[in-house]
C-alpha cells in the first residue's frame, strides 16, 4: 500500500473489533479444551 494512502487517523476499538470477527482461529475448540484440562494439572509450559 502506498504511504499516501494510509490513514493517520489512531486506531480505535472499533477497529480491533471489527479485525476479530475477519481473522479464523489458528486452534480448534478440541485444542483449547484439551488446553483447559492439561493446564490445572502441569501449569504453563
Amino acid at each position: 500500500m502506498p504511504k499516501d494512502e494510509i490513514s493517520n487517523d489512531p486506531v480505535a476499538i472499533y477497529d480491533s473489533e471489527e479485525a476479530l470477527w475477519k481473522v479464523q482461529r489458528s486452534i480448534s475448540q478440541a485444542d483449547m479444551e484439551k488446553h483447559g484440562e492439561w493446564f490445572p494439572e502441569f501449569g504453563p509450559a
